[in-house]
């Protein structure tokens, strides 16, 4: 591959090495990035070309964060307890979600060979899309440079997770800004002023939920690309004194940090779920959790002696949302337990 070629030459050839580094050439070369770090891990000239760009970026995109202090899920997913039950007793079988878990779609990219390498003019133009460009490659050389110091990678990895949630504000800003043209889209075929008032109530009703499911799946997306660039269980005590730092309680950078660090599969780390569950009191993160929570119970993301502390958060966070009472949580964890499957469900390959 180009791109492994080229970051070996960058190793031997100071001339190459620089040019890729000069100006905002480095945009250009994600993968060649990539490998170079992957190749020497404490590579401290990188890194200080990129924190000084990365921090400048972030800084001029930061008024946009503001977005996220009102985020606004208004439709309560929550479910009464009885429909709960039923929710949780379907599961995904074991073998499909074994093959989930063995299939990894490889990311399609363009061999640098094929790309012209010019200045990246829509980037140098538009600070949040520069922002998300130096983003991903400032985690990618925090994943694959597990010899810098303490002290370097806790700040890069404060940055980036300030740098995600940068980028969850400006897609809500843009979700914003965007939602009348795409009402009117929709609407475009029916004819408000004939419509009466239920069915007005309908398609009001229709837009709200379609707007707040696009708010649920807009975080969890831009924590998937975060486990994707910077998902690594060697920063898992980053991570945990991150999660358990106040300054991050009932925010998004702790709802981000929480499911990166359930992602990995580290041993607790439900434990640290349910923790930011009773800790956060936002009826957004809350509602942003259920459908992760729900996500791992239903694909079987963690063994089987995990599901009962699954059935247990995802119960703590119905309750928070339904204001019910805990007697009522007992109750319906013993149902479930009593019609879950056992071991013997597991299909044969």
């Amino acid at each position: 591959m180009a791109h492994y070629y080229l970051a070996k030459l960058a190793l031997k050839s100071p001339e190459v090495f620089n040019h890729i580094f000069t100006g905002d050439n480095y945009l250009c070369y994600y993968f060649e990035i990539n490998y170079l770090t992957g190749l020497e891990r404490n590579r401290l000239d990188i890194f200080e070309k990129l924190s000084k760009d990365f921090e400048a970026a972030l800084k001029q995109c930061t008024p946009f964060l503001s977005i996220l202090d009102s985020y606004g899920i208004k439709t309560n997913f929550s479910l009464p307890p009885q429909e709960l039950k039923k929710s949780l007793c379907k599961r995904m079988p074991s073998s499909q979600s074994e093959q989930l878990s063995e299939h990894h779609s490889d990311l399609q990219v363009v061999d640098s060979s094929h790309i012209k390498k010019e200045p990246r003019d829509t980037e140098e133009n538009d600070p949040k899309k520069r922002l998300i460009a130096i983003l991903l490659i400032y985690a990618t050389v925090l994943k694959n440079s597990e010899l810098y110091s303490l002290e370097i990678k806790e700040k890069m990895m404060c940055s980036i997770i300030d740098g995600f949630c940068t980028a969850l504000a400006v897609l809500a800003k843009t979700l914003n800004d965007n939602w009348p043209d795409i009402i009117q889209n929709i609407q475009e075929d029916s004819n408000d002023e004939d419509t009466d008032t239920e069915k007005q109530q309908r398609v009001q009703d229709a837009e709200r939920l379609l707007k707040d499911t696009i708010k649920i799946s807009l975080p969890l997306a831009i924590e998937n690309v975060a486990f994707e660039n910077v998902g690594s269980a060697k920063l898992k005590n980053i991570l945990l004194n991150m999660i358990s730092d106040s300054k991050y309680t009932n925010t998004f950078q702790c709802c981000i940090l929480v499911f990166l660090y359930c992602d990995l599969r580290i041993s607790g780390c439900l434990s640290e779920f349910s923790k930011f569950v009773n800790q956060t009191s936002s009826k957004d993160l809350l509602t942003i959790a259920l459908f992760k929570a729900v996500y791992y119970y239903h694909t079987r993301y963690f063994p089987q002696s995990e599901d009962n502390t699954l059935v247990s958060i995802i119960a703590d966070i119905n309750l928070k949302l339904q204001n019910t009472g805990k007697l009522v949580k007992s109750a319906l964890m013993k149902q479930i337990e009593e019609k879950r499957p056992t071991v013997k469900d597991i299909s044969p390959i």
